[in-house]
């Protein structure tokens, strides 16, 4: 999924829905297309925990203060994910940045790898 949006700067993290994630590790990215006002900065973490865990895991992005594509592959993926993101700077700092929430792009399970003997002809 790509969600673009303009933030201005705040000292409140803003918080996504919580998703569920594709698998056990995933690529997620950030696309800043413009940084205006005094010193601005974008950050993005991606928060993750299984149901049942009562606290939230933080992976986080390099801090943003340039247009242009980052990302982070986060490894030990638990079952649930949401974006916390912020701008930062001077009173007059902005950010306008699209986020890609992973494909299916996880590690594979471990143990032994699925076996197609025995199927026959098709």
């Amino acid at each position: 999924m790509m969600t673009g949006q303009l933030f201005y700067k705040s000292t409140t993290r803003i918080k996504s829905p919580v998703y569920w994630s594709p698998g056990r590790a995933a690529n997620f990215s950030v696309y800043v297309s413009q940084l205006g006002g005094t010193t601005p900065t974008f950050e993005a973490d991606i928060e993750h925990k299984d149901p049942e865990d009562s606290t939230w895991q933080t992976a986080s992005f390099a801090s943003m203060t340039a247009a242009g594509s980052y990302s982070i592959v986060v490894n030990d993926l638990r079952k649930e994910y949401r974006w916390s993101v912020t701008a930062g700077g001077g009173s007059d700092a902005w950010a306008r940045v699209t986020t890609f929430d992973p494909q299916p792009e996880y590690a594979a399970p471990a143990g032994p790898s699925p076996s197609f003997t025995g199927i026959g002809p098709l």
